[in-house]
């Protein structure tokens, strides 16, 4: 892979808050109330996730996620938009990056919660 593509390959932003390895479910709604279920996330922070999916998008589209925590019938759900996207055969898994915003402090502070409770830090 050149340099070039390899740049190219990186998320939009330079990422601001760190990331931790995650592999929650959560559902994915689209235009019109659409949604796709993911199987998992890849990472997530207090600013956003990357969810693994073949579903296709563009950077700048708007989502509604909802996160189902754990094993229980919890969920929360949060807006995000699309900053990053990863096709198939790139090396790194195919899926989007997502970043949260209009978060509310109530939902700061839940997203806070499932990176402490949820979430297998690696470091």
């Amino acid at each position: 892979m050149s340099q070039k593509q390899e740049k190219d390959m990186q998320p939009a932003k330079e990422r601001r808050k760190p990331r931790y390895s995650a592999n929650i479910k959560v559902l994915v709604f689209t235009k019109g109330l659409n949604h796709f279920e993911s199987q998992k996330t890849a990472n997530i922070s207090t600013g956003g996730l990357f969810v693994c999916t073949d579903h296709p998008a563009e950077i700048g589209d708007k989502m509604h996620i909802r996160i189902i925590l754990g094993d229980r019938d919890a969920y929360f759900e949060v807006k995000t938009k699309v900053v990053w996207v990863c096709p198939t055969g790139t090396g790194h898994p195919q899926g989007l990056g997502l970043e949260f915003y209009d978060v509310s402090s109530d939902q700061q502070e839940i997203i806070s919660k499932i990176l402490k409770d949820y979430i297998n830090v690696k470091q």
